[in-house]
């Protein structure tokens, strides 16, 4: 089984592809991830909302997101969210990737997303774990995010 490579390209005449499922799934979650929520008018809620906030500073002392003008309502809520955290916390933001994921990964089953902060580095590291449905293999996903600070 073929799958479409991400980003969409075209050799030929046709839509070029990936033979595993790993690197397909591998790719999607990047473009998932690195995807501000909007970005893609024809699916408005795609991608990851943190990105909606690359513009704001840190609050490095906290772990969120410091809301420079308070009486905006587009973000409301995210500004509570800790960077760190595992997808079992609500107020974290892997909360809201793995709801991302959920909802536009349907290959994977069983998800699990962890962020962590490496303040020194200005970066995060993400870590997806999961299980592939189609042949029940466990899935790991890692990946990485600069920080606009």
């Amino acid at each position: 089984m073929s799958y479409l490579n991400l980003p969409l390209a075209v050799t030929g005449s046709r839509l070029s592809r990936v033979d595993d499922v790993k690197t397909s799934i591998d790719k999607h979650l990047s473009l998932i991830l690195h995807t501000a929520e909007g970005d893609c008018r024809c699916m408005p809620k795609f991608g990851f909302r943190f990105n909606n906030l690359r513009f704001e500073i840190i609050n490095e002392r906290d772990g969120v997101v410091y809301d420079s003008a308070p009486s905006k309502t587009a973000n409301a809520g995210l500004y509570d969210k800790k960077i760190s955290g595992t997808s079992t916390n609500l107020n974290a933001f892997a909360a809201e990737l793995l709801s991302a994921i959920a909802q536009y990964e349907s290959r994977l089953t069983d998800i699990t997303v962890g962020m962590s902060y490496l303040r020194q580095e200005h970066r995060i590291h993400i870590v997806v774990n999961a299980v592939i449905a189609e042949n029940r293999t466990p899935y790991k996903f890692e990946s990485d995010m600069k920080i606009w600070n």
